[in-house]
């Protein structure tokens, strides 16, 4: 639901290294359709931000695009759930 993509996008946007799509499956416990559900909704939300999803084979997937539209959209987006991002980061 929207908390796995919450927990998604903090990976991706402040991790700062490509996340492995099997990993994300394990550490989710989701299965891949799901996943590859959430990237889609995800494609989706960044879009308008003029960010896309990049994927490398071997290096995982990674938001690129410019470093304010990123900054945009962190604000838009994650404003609205600093407290499942508090949580999110610390399990």
């Amino acid at each position: 639901g929207d908390d796995r993509l919450a927990c998604i996008l903090n990976k991706l946007l402040f991790e700062q290294v490509p996340v492995l799509f099997d990993d994300l499956v394990e550490e989710l416990y989701v299965s891949r359709s799901t996943l590859s559900n959430d990237f889609k909704k995800i494609r989706q939300m960044l879009a308008e931000y003029n960010l896309t999803i990049e994927s490398r084979a071997n290096k995982g997937v990674y938001v690129s695009g410019e470093e304010l539209d990123k900054r945009r959209f962190i604000m838009s987006y994650f404003l609205e759930k600093i407290s499942f991002l508090k949580h999110c980061i610390l399990t």
